[in-house]
């Protein structure tokens, strides 16, 4: 939970999640944030999740604008859940 109290969201279902890496790395070419949909440019940091899950039926990635980013990991409850929004 957030230290404020406020959840705006939580992953709450499906498949259990059991590879999960959270890296903040620089852009090597222009990106859009998994999140908002804005651009992340060359050169700017950003935040790059990458996870797979128990039963071998997939993985996923997620590139995040570190203001979203910030925000999810103020708000998002019961664990990060990377998804779009836009």
């Amino acid at each position: 939970m957030s230290d404020c109290g406020v959840c705006v969201s939580g992953y709450s279902g499906g498949n259990e999640c059991v590879g999960y890496r959270n890296v903040t790395v620089r852009a090597r070419k222009e990106w859009r944030c998994s999140e908002c949909g804005s651009t992340i440019s060359k050169g700017s940091l950003y935040e790059l999740a990458s996870w797979f899950y128990a039963d071998r039926s997939g993985y996923g990635n997620a590139k995040t604008c570190l203001i979203c980013a910030e925000i999810a990991e103020a708000f998002q409850c019961g664990g990060r859940y990377h998804g779009e929004c836009f």
